[in-house]
């Protein structure tokens, strides 16, 4: 028993001592996919990472890349929150210097483009909010119709960009 609790310490040790390294030098990708929610029955979201980060390992994060199929955001309330809960979550990692998020969207047709891109929607809200990196990209899809100016980033940092834009 004692080996163990030496072992732990031990380990405990090691990982305070890297910590810095595990979490402010190396880059982060999430993909939060609709297959991925399905499997999780609804649960995987990213609005569920504090639970599974200690709060200082969320604010040492300083380089995330998310992939995010957001095409179910206009259905249900419930897809609503999570939206908001996301970037909620975002906006608490004050750590991050550098923000890449990817927007897809399986659904996409005209019905959908006026409500995502209209001045002033919520949807787009809470970017205001996520003013700690430096660096904050959005790319969204390729569509006809889409003015990315008219979208209000407020204080932040982001730039808005298509996906014909993406370098």
């Amino acid at each position: 028993m004692n080996l163990s609790s030496n072992l732990l310490r031990t380990c405990r040790q090691i990982y305070w001592e890297a910590f810095e390294y595990l979490y402010s030098d190396n880059h982060f990708t999430i993909s939060i996919e609709r297959e991925q929610r399905a499997a999780f029955k609804q649960r995987f979201a990213f609005h569920y990472v504090p639970w599974e980060f200690l709060p200082q390992s969320l604010q040492a994060i300083r380089h995330l890349r998310i992939f995010w199929e957001a095409g179910e955001i206009l259905g249900t309330e419930l897809r609503s929150q999570e939206w908001t809960n996301t970037w909620h979550v975002l906006s608490q990692m004050t750590g991050l210097r550098n923000l890449h998020i990817r927007l897809s969207w399986d659904h996409w047709g005209q019905g959908f483009v006026r409500p995502w891109y209209e001045p002033g929607v919520w949807r787009f809200h809470p970017i205001k909010e996520i003013t700690a990196p430096k660096k904050f990209v959005i790319v969204l899809p390729d569509r006809e119709g889409i003015d990315v100016g008219d979208i209000d980033v407020g204080s932040s940092n982001c730039v808005i960009r298509t996906a014909s834009e993406e370098v």
